[in-house]
């Protein structure tokens, strides 16, 4: 989509994606770095 069809997109691109570090082992620390729910509704209604 970013590369053949920018030019239909009526909002900016927003990238949820995990911080630039290692996926940590302990699953407490790898929910806390993983995007969930929450951040992904934060981020859809910036666009709306």
């Amino acid at each position: 989509v970013a590369e053949e069809g920018f030019h239909f997109l009526k909002k900016r691109i927003i990238r949820l994606n995990t911080p630039d570090v290692p996926i940590p082992y302990s699953p407490n620390l790898e929910k806390a770095i993983i995007p969930n729910a929450k951040l992904i509704q934060e981020n859809v209604k910036k666009l709306t």
